[in-house]
């Protein structure tokens, strides 16, 4: 009865050289098909390559922002009695001047802003160049 379960363990286990060589056998029949494999892959790339290209640009977002003007009122439990001694939550007004510091610093903001044309006093020019001239 022994032998018998052993036998049967015996089976059910793979020496690394039947796992190596079952590998190559696989590797050989892949190869075997390699121009199959590359016509099908360069299909299939340039179908995806077409389908980008084609696609037509579906999300796009300007940049925006927005500053809570709220003193504080929208917190609501422990943040808020933590915000009343300065241990959590904003106090509003400073939560306030760090967003707009914030957005200040943003150059993406800044260049957008700048880089973007106008007609200030008849003249059509950068905010950029209205801004020099003025000051």
């Amino acid at each position: 009865m022994q032998n018998q379960e052993k036998d049967y363990q015996h089976e059910d286990e793979i020496s690394i050289k039947e796992l190596i060589l079952k590998t190559q056998e696989y590797i050989k029949v892949i190869w075997s098909k390699k121009i199959g494999l590359i016509a099908v892959s360069l299909l299939f790339g340039a179908g995806f390559v077409l389908k980008a290209y084609l696609k037509p640009t579906t999300y796009t977002a300007e940049l925006t922002f927005m500053v809570n003007q709220d003193e504080g009122g929208s917190m609501s439990g422990i943040g808020a009695m933590l915000g009343q001694f300065g241990l959590g939550g904003s106090g509003g007004g400073a939560s306030n001047f760090e967003k707009i510091t914030e957005i200040a610093r943003s150059g993406k903001i800044c260049e957008r802003t700048l880089m973007d044309s106008a007609t200030v006093g008849g003249a059509r020019d950068l905010l950029a160049n209205h801004i020099i001239k003025a000051l």
